[in-house]
């Protein structure tokens, strides 16, 4: 114990039984603080830092005395008063004088924390009472809001009495100094710092909101997500302490609800920053050790949801070794990233280096070792959450620069893909006018077969599909085809006109061929052609069906590899099947294509067609129109004019297609016997 206390106590025992005579306002109080030599003009305020009577156990009113009293620093908890001498909870009062000039300007008090209530007395009056000061914790209640205090006392010596009590956190006190001042002066640094405080906790919300539309639209990259929350946590934080904004704006909010929600965006701060950088930098991390820390702020923070703040507030002291543990983690997360030459490192160790500053000036505050200016602090922060930003600002730039990259690359590329499109495009319309021009003209088949129609309609620009016509003069027959080749567009069309130039080879050489011998001679021609007795070759062919027509008859001889042909006669479909192997595949050993012959009445229609038609998707299902489906439109068709079936089979397709995407090449061939 100081030896001026030692010294007070025996003065105050000596003049014990006389100290009512003596007891005065200029000569009781031992604590004084004399400013009578400041003018306090404009920019002029003082703290009262300094040693303070200080009453434990005790809330004595202005005027009242009592022997039981020490100087005692403020600001300062009184648990740190002596060597563990006094509990964080209770009540005690502090008092001290103060002599001013009586030609002074108007003067105020600002007040910060105080723990945790208190009621303050300028000589005999009560000019502020922030919660309800008790003498237990029944009935107290504690409330933090900075208060300012306009002096309307003109006397030149202010008694200051200032009554405390704390029962629920764990520092009982003053925590910062009460400062006088001019009202003006102080109350353009109210507003500087409550400025500051909505600058920065604004700014840091708009950060955050940001980064959670980022997240938003690119869900992949989590880090973002995190330091939205980071900064939205920071944010809240930065208004609930300081100049304690949002107590000021919902002054409702009862203390044990904002000072949870003080430790815990603090709390959940340090957590959202270590995803923050797991995110970031997941291969220089430890995914283990974050795991670790989480499982331990998960303690923290249902504790701090749970228990009592007097309790909780403890975690702090904890939260505060963690973090700088964390700190220097970070910074080795930092160094290894910028050394493997990680887009954004040299940001981080940037802001890592921004955000020592702005904690050691925090610090430097909150230890009561000088006051920093509150823009400086909110600026310091604020710096390090923008240097935070351009960690991804860096690499969202090197994301553009190679987003820039690749489409000149891709521009070049379509550049090129489109000259050989063209270059492809133009050489299948080229094959095209061959495919056509190796088709026989309708003109042709119908000098030799009138009252016939022909619906050509290829998938693509060139078709699988084919139809082939010979007229034999010798025996005034007609050889017809239709075909199916394997595939469709270029593959189909390349099939095409090898089967077109095989039927031609066979027919110049052997005119008189029945169709099953033109069929059996043409799946020699294709497989020797495709090469297809190689069995590391992929067996290719067609579906086709060869008609005889005799003219002078009316008869046919048909013979088919998978292909169908179909009589209309009297409202009638006869459907007529030929042989279930394809042109091009191996057959079994003895097989022979098989002819049939039909003998055809004035009036009959005969229909020979591939599967693209009735394989077509569409209908209010999207369904196959299936054999049956077609049958129906063939019996319709051989009912009208044959000058018409070309353009009604054309809409009835169409119409039963709608928007569905045609998927094969369609061919049909009909011929109305007269």
């Amino acid at each position: 114990m100081r030896f001026n206390q030692y010294f007070q106590y025996g003065f105050w025992i000596f003049f014990l039984f006389g100290s009512h005579i003596f007891y005065s306002q200029e000569t009781n109080l031992r604590s004084k603080f004399d400013f009578s030599e400041i003018d306090f003009a404009n920019d002029t305020s003082v703290a009262i830092s300094g040693d303070w009577e200080f009453y434990w156990d005790t809330l004595l009113d202005p005027g009242d005395s009592s022997p039981n009293y020490s100087l005692e620093y403020l600001p300062e908890f009184w648990k740190n008063y002596g060597v563990n001498e006094y509990s964080s909870t209770g009540y005690a009062t502090f008092r001290t004088k103060i002599k001013l000039r009586r030609d002074r300007p108007i003067l105020a008090f600002q007040l910060g924390d105080i723990h945790n209530s208190y009621n303050l007395f300028v000589n005999n009056e009560l000019v502020r009472s922030v919660g309800h000061v008790t003498t237990s914790i029944k009935g107290s209640v504690p409330k933090w809001v900075p208060q300012f205090v306009v002096l309307d006392d003109t006397s030149e010596i202010l008694e200051i009495t200032l009554q405390v009590s704390n029962f629920q956190h764990r520092n009982g006190g003053v925590q910062h100094a009460i400062v006088l001042g001019n009202v003006d002066y102080l109350l353009s640094v109210k507003e500087s710092v409550s400025l500051a405080d909505l600058l920065l906790g604004g700014s840091c919300m708009v950060i955050g909101l940001f980064f959670f539309g980022m997240y938003f639209f690119y869900k992949k990259d989590k880090s973002t997500f995190y330091f939205g929350l980071f900064c939205f946590s920071f944010a809240v934080r930065v208004l609930i302490v300081g100049s304690r904004s949002l107590l000021i704006i919902m002054p409702w909010l009862p203390w044990g609800i904002a000072i949870r929600i003080e430790y815990l965006t603090l709390f959940l701060s340090v957590i959202f920053f270590l995803y923050f950088i797991y995110f970031s930098f997941r291969e220089q991390t430890s995914k283990l050790l974050v795991q670790f820390i989480s499982y331990i702020y998960l303690v923290i923070i249902t504790g701090t949801i749970l228990l009592p703040a007097s309790i909780f507030t403890y975690f702090v002291i904890f939260n505060n070794t963690l973090l700088l543990g964390l700190i220097t983690y970070s910074f080795m997360v930092y160094v290894k990233a910028f050394r493997r030459k990680v887009f954004g490192s040299g940001w981080a160790i940037l802001s890592l280096v921004v955000l020592l500053v702005a904690v050691g000036l925090a610090l430097a505050e909150y230890a009561n070792l000088f006051i920093p200016s509150p823009i400086l602090v909110s600026s310091a922060f604020l710096a390090f959450v923008f240097t935070m930003s351009l960690i991804f600002a860096s690499r969202f730039g090197k994301a553009f620069s190679d987003v820039e990259s690749l489409r000149i690359d891709a521009e070049v590329q379509n550049a090129k893909i489109s000259e050989q499109h063209d270059l492809i495009k133009d050489s299948i319309h080229y094959a095209k006018r061959i495919q056509r021009s190796l088709l026989p003209s309708i003109t042709t088949i119908h000098e030799k077969l009138p009252n016939s129609v022909i619906y050509y309609n290829p998938q693509s620009v060139v078709s699988g599909d084919f139809y082939w016509f010979k007229y034999v003069e010798s025996t005034n027959d007609v050889l017809l085809a239709i075909s199916d080749c394997t595939g469709h567009g270029v593959p189909g069309a390349f099939m095409s006109i090898v089967g077109i130039s095989s039927l031609d080879k066979i027919v110049s050489t052997n005119p008189n061929y029945s169709a099953s011998e033109i069929l059996e001679q043409l799946n020699s021609e294709i497989r020797q052609k495709l090469n297809s007795d190689n069995h590391d070759q992929v067996e290719e062919g067609m579906d086709i069906i060869i008609c005889r027509i005799s003219l002078d008859t009316n008869t046919i001889t048909f013979s088919s590899a998978l292909h169908k042909l179909v009589v209309v006669r009297d409202g009638k479909a006869d459907f007529f099947s030929g042989c279930r192997h394809f042109i091009g595949s191996r057959f079994k050993k003895d097989f022979k294509f098989i002819d049939h012959k039909l003998t055809l009445k004035p009036d009959d229609q005969i229909f020979m067609f591939s599967d693209g038609v009735y394989d077509q998707k569409g209908g209010n299902n999207g369904k196959k129109l299936y054999l049956k489906g077609f049958e129906e439109i063939l019996i319709q068709m051989a009912n009208i004019p044959v000058s018409e079936q070309e353009n009604y089979l054309s809409s009835k397709i169409k119409s039963w297609q709608g928007a569905s995407e045609q998927l094969d090449d369609m061919l049909v061939f009909g011929w109305k016997v007269k």
